[in-house]
């Protein structure tokens, strides 16, 4: 409603509905609210069912062929996940030792949390 409110008339491609910024009446207002409103559940419970749908389909995956699905390929070696936990323990920063690597921070932070699962993780993948 955001765009809306600042004078912006809005023409949907899918469909060719046209939401006037400015409505000439209040009816015209209530019925332009009300079906925005009403797209947007609908938008909201369609990704909502895709989510859930998802999950269910990895679930069935990793309890009939656990090895199927292994999720997202580390962006790490086993040698970069030694090297961060040497300088973690030496106390240099996540950020630094993010910099020195050539990894992000969030990997960094995630190895550096659970080294043991991160080193897990790649033998699933070799």
């Amino acid at each position: 409603m955001l765009f809306l409110d600042r004078g912006v008339t809005i023409r949907t491609v899918i469909n060719s509905m046209t939401f006037d910024a400015k409505p000439t009446d209040a009816m015209a207002k209530t019925i332009r609210d009300a079906m925005l409103s009403f797209m947007s559940a609908m938008a909201e419970a369609q990704a909502l069912a895709m989510k859930e749908a998802r999950s269910a389909g990895i679930g069935h995956a990793k309890t009939n062929k656990p090895d199927s699905y292994k999720g997202r390929k580390p962006s790490y070696t086993a040698a970069q996940v030694s090297l961060i936990m040497q300088k973690f323990k030496q106390g240099d920063s996540v950020n630094k030792i993010a910099r020195d690597v050539g990894l992000s921070k969030f990997s960094v932070s995630r190895i550096t949390g659970d080294p043991d699962k991160a080193l897990e993780n790649l033998s699933s993948w070799s």
